[in-house]
C-alpha cells in the first residue's frame, strides 16, 4: 500500500520536473530569439 503511494508521489515529482525542464528550455529559446532579433535589427536585417 505504502509502495503504491510512493510510486504515485514519484510519478508526480517526475512529471513536475519534466514540466519545469520544458519551461526552462522554452525560456532559453525565448531569450535566444530576443537576442537574435536585437542583433538583426542592429545590423539592419530586420526592419
Amino acid at each position: 500500500m505504502k509502495l503504491n503511494q510512493n510510486n504515485r508521489n514519484l510519478l508526480s515529482v517526475n512529471s513536475q520536473a519534466r514540466f519545469l525542464v520544458s519551461q526552462s528550455r522554452q525560456a532559453q529559446r525565448n531569450r535566444q530569439l530576443s537576442m537574435l532579433q536585437r542583433v538583426s535589427e542592429e545590423i539592419g536585417l530586420n526592419k
